[in-house]
């Protein structure tokens, strides 16, 4: 018998098909996550304000600044590095949980849609996740996605960036007894995360827009990417 969907598979689903922007489609997922799955909701609702109230991601590059380079391995096993990127133009950043999070798949797919307009402005795009290759090359074919998804195993490179945090045990026990096993999906006792951020990088390497929030509800809103890169 084929599986049955999760109730927040469902609940994505829903949400994907909404002919809305990406701030109302994630707040719409927000209040079905509440109502379908309050008490995951009050682990993030948790996780969140502890995040805030130790002035998480306030030590991350700012506008005007300059991100770390990277070299890290695409879902195909080939290395993907910042400086070979830049050398072709502007570039787009999205630091995202992981496979697993609607809040990243729905930013993701957002960015898909918008895709042709990056590359038509000279630019790319990438996704950076903790996860291994292998997941990421399924998160890349199920939904589609035209850009590449870059693996930061261990979380190197957000550290780098002053991105990385820790999950906390009961979020972790929360997601596997849903299925969601962030060590497997790690390769490592998925203790961190990523906060999620998006940046936007000139050629120079100069950062021209920046969202860092410890809220992973929230994210950039996909058009003032754009914009970014339209005055860069």
């Amino acid at each position: 018998m084929p599986n049955t969907p999760s109730v927040g598979q469902i609940d994505f689903d829903a949400v994907r098909c909404m002919s809305v922007a990406l701030a109302e489609k994630l707040d719409a997922y927000v209040q079905r996550h509440w109502k379908h799955q309050r008490e995951v909701a009050l682990i993030y609702q948790d996780l969140v304000d502890r995040l805030i109230s130790s002035g998480a991601g306030q030590s991350a590059p700012a506008i005007g600044g300059q991100l770390p380079a990277f070299s890290l391995p695409d879902s195909f096993g080939q290395i993907v590095s910042s400086d070979e990127l830049l050398s072709r133009g502007a570039l787009i950043i999205s630091f995202n949980r992981g496979s697993w999070c609607p809040f990243c798949r729905l930013e993701l797919l957002s960015f898909a849609e918008f895709y042709p307009e990056v590359k038509e402005l000279g630019g790319e795009l990438v996704s950076i996740v903790p996860e291994m290759a292998k997941t990421t090359k399924n998160l890349m074919e199920t939904y589609e996605l035209p850009f590449s998804v870059l693996s930061d195993i261990d979380n190197g490179y957000s550290l780098a960036n002053g991105l990385m945090y820790s999950c906390g045990e009961d979020l972790q026990i929360a997601l596997l007894e849903r299925g969601i096993n962030l060590a497997e999906l790690h390769g490592n006792k998925g203790l961190f995360m990523p906060i999620t951020a998006t940046y936007v990088v000139s050629q120079s390497g100069v950062v021209i827009d920046a969202f860092v929030n410890p809220d992973f509800r929230v994210r950039m809103p996909t058009e003032q990417a754009i914009s970014a890169l339209k005055s860069n």
